[in-house]
């Protein structure tokens, strides 16, 4: 899995709202603009 903007905390920023976004990667986005990406580390790859 892919996690292209992950922050190394285990989440990964996403431009979206209300849950919706033009990233799929996104399509579980929370309203807060973030997702969570648990074993995701500083490259933007799951581990």
């Amino acid at each position: 899995m892919d996690c292209p903007f992950c922050n190394g905390s285990g989440e990964t920023t996403c431009l979206c709202r209300g849950g919706k976004s033009d990233m799929g990667a996104c399509e579980d986005c929370k309203g807060d603009g973030y997702i969570v990406c648990p074993r995701c580390n500083g490259t933007g790859l799951l581990e």
